[in-house]
C-alpha cells in the first residue's frame, strides 16, 4: 500500500536538482530520477535496469562500489563519506560526479549525486597550466605587485630560470628580480619598465644581465600583471629569454651589411662614377662642338651633358650614404652636416644640423654615430611624416666627460609599443649604442614628434673584430 509520505518522498526525489539513482544491492539502477536522466544523457526509463558499473569509469568502480557496500551494511543511516568519480554513458563518460549514498529499506541504496565537472575540469585546467609552466623552455619569473623595496618579491621560478641564470628556487624566492642586476645593467630600460608598471601595462624590453656566477648575457623579456576577479593587480609575470646568441648573429650581420656597404659605394663612386663623369665631358665637348657648327642639334647635346651630370651627382649621393667619405677625411660633425643636407635634397624636408666637432677617438666609434643618425633620420622622414628634423652632437652640460647625439623630429611622434616592441631599426639603434658602451633613449617629445638621444664617451674604443662598419 502506498502512503502519502511515500508519494511526497518519490515527488521530492523526482524533482529534487541534483542526480539521484536508486540503485538494487547487486548493482542494476531501479530508478533515476529527471536530474539523473539530463545528467546522463539518457532517455526517461532508459537508466531503468542499467547496471550503475556501465555508467562510472573503470579506473574509478573500486571507489565507488566500496561505498556502496558501506551503504548497504549501514542500517539506513546516511553515510558522510563522498566519492568523486568520472561517469556518463558507456560511449561518452566525460562527466565528473561527487556522489554520496544511504539505505533506503528493502529497496536499495538512494545514490545522490552533484554534477561537478565544471569545478574539476577547471582544476585540471589549473594542473596542465602548472605543469605547462613548469616544463616550458623559456624562463618564467612571478612576482608580488609590489614595486617599491623590497619588492616585487619573487613568489616563482620555473627550471628555466635556474637553468638562464644559475639562481635555484630556494635561492630566488623571497628575493627580487634586481639579483640579475649589475654594472651594465642599463638604468634607462629600468625606468623604462618601472614607469609601464606603475601604469599597469604590459612591457617588453632587453637588458644586459648578470648569471649568479657574475657571467654576463642579453635577456629580452615581457612583463605582464596578473589581475583578480575585481580586476586589481596580484602580480607580475614575466617571461625572459636569453638572445646572447642572437644577439652576436645581429653584430655579424651588421658588421658583414657594412662591408657589403663599402663596397658598394666604392664601385659606385669610382666605376659607376667615374664611367658617367667621363660621359659628361664627351656630352659637352660634343656640345661645344655643335655650339660651334650653328649646329641645331647643340641643345640636345646640352641636355645630355645636363642629364649626366645629374647623374654623376646622384651616384656620388648614394655612394656618401653607403660610406660616408667626410667622416674619414674631415670628421663625424662634417659627415653629420653633409647627412642633413642630403636629407633634404633626397626627400625635400628641412633638416638642420647644430653642434661642435667632437674629437671621436676612435674612427669605428664614429661610423657606429653616424649610423645611429641615419637610421633615425631615415625612420623620421619615412615613418613620421615631418615637417623638420634636427641632429645635434654637443657636450652634456652636466657631465662634460659625456657627449651626445639627437635627433629629433616633430612628426607623428613613437608610440610605446613600438618602443617597447623593438622593430630591426630600433634593435640596429641599439646594437650600435651597445657597441660603443652608450645609453640610448628613444621617446615622444613633450611638444609632438620624437627624439632619439645616444649619450657615448667620445673616447671610447669600441667592441671591434678587425672590419670597418
Amino acid at each position: 500500500m502506498t502512503t502519502s509520505s511515500d508519494v511526497d518522498l518519490g515527488l521530492l526525489v523526482e524533482h529534487n536538482v541534483d542526480p539521484m539513482l536508486l540503485v538494487q544491492r547487486e548493482g542494476t539502477v531501479r530508478y533515476a530520477n529527471r536530474a539523473a536522466v539530463e545528467a546522463f544523457g539518457q532517455p526517461p526509463d532508459a537508466l531503468a535496469g542499467t547496471p550503475l558499473r556501465a555508467l562510472v569509469d573503470e579506473a574509478d568502480w573500486d571507489a565507488v562500489a566500496a561505498l556502496l557496500t558501506q551503504a548497504s551494511v549501514s542500517n539506513g543511516s546516511r553515510t558522510q563519506e563522498v566519492v568523486t568519480f568520472r561517469g556518463g554513458t558507456a560511449a561518452s563518460q566525460d562527466r565528473w560526479f561527487e556522489g554520496r549514498v544511504g539505505a533506503v529499506r528493502d529497496q536499495g541504496v538512494l545514490f545522490t549525486l552533484r554534477d561537478v565537472t565544471g569545478r574539476i575540469m577547471g582544476q585540471n585546467a589549473a594542473d596542465v597550466f602548472r605543469s605547462a609552466i613548469q616544463h616550458a623552455s623559456e624562463s618564467i619569473l612571478i612576482t608580488e605587485a609590489e614595486l617599491d623595496r623590497p619588492g616585487p618579491r619573487i613568489v616563482y621560478v620555473n627550471p628555466a630560470f635556474t637553468a638562464m641564470t644559475g639562481y635555484t628556487a630556494d635561492e630566488a624566492i623571497g628575493k627580487t628580480p634586481r639579483i640579475l642586476q649589475g654594472p651594465q645593467t642599463e638604468r634607462a630600460v629600468l625606468d623604462r619598465l618601472r614607469e609601464r608598471l606603475s601604469a599597469g601595462k604590459m612591457f617588453r624590453g632587453e637588458v644586459l644581465n648578470y648569471r649568479k656566477d657574475g657571467t654576463p648575457f642579453v635577456m629580452e623579456w615581457q612583463v605582464a600583471p596578473i589581475r583578480d576577479a575585481s580586476g586589481t593587480i596580484t602580480h607580475w609575470v614575466a617571461t625572459q629569454y636569453d638572445v646572447t646568441d642572437r644577439k652576436e648573429t645581429e653584430k655579424q650581420i651588421v658588421e658583414a651589411s657594412a662591408r657589403v656597404q663599402r663596397r658598394i659605394a666604392q664601385d659606385l663612386h669610382d666605376g659607376l662614377g667615374q664611367h658617367l663623369l667621363g660621359l659628361t665631358f664627351l656630352a659637352r665637348a660634343l656640345e661645344n662642338t655643335l655650339s660651334s657648327r650653328d649646329d641645331a642639334t647643340a641643345e640636345d647635346a646640352a641636355q645630355i651633358t645636363q642629364l649626366a651630370q645629374e647623374a654623376v651627382n646622384q651616384t656620388r649621393r648614394l655612394a656618401r650614404g653607403l660610406f660616408p667619405v667626410n667622416l674619414e677625411q674631415h670628421g663625424l660633425a662634417m659627415a653629420l652636416r653633409d647627412l642633413a643636407a642630403q636629407v633634404e635634397d633626397v626627400f625635400d624636408v628641412p633638416c638642420q644640423f647644430e653642434g661642435e666637432d667632437l674629437d671621436v677617438t676612435h674612427d669605428v666609434a664614429a661610423m657606429h654615430l653616424y649610423r645611429i643618425a641615419q637610421e633615425a633620420v631615415s625612420n623620421a622622414v619615412r615613418h613620421a611624416d615631418p615637417d623638420a628634423v634636427v641632429i645635434q652632437l654637443r657636450r652634456v652640460e652636466d657631465a662634460p666627460q659625456w657627449a651626445e647625439l639627437v635627433v629629433s623630429d616633430d612628426g607623428r611622434g613613437i608610440s610605446d609599443e613600438a618602443v617597447d616592441g623593438g622593430g630591426l631599426g630600433l634593435r640596429i639603434l641599439r646594437f650600435r649604442t651597445d657597441m660603443i658602451d652608450g645609453h640610448l633613449t628613444i621617446r615622444q617629445r613633450e611638444e609632438g614628434g620624437t627624439l632619439v638621444r645616444c649619450r657615448f664617451d667620445p673616447m671610447v674604443v669600441p667592441e671591434h673584430r678587425g672590419v670597418t662598419v
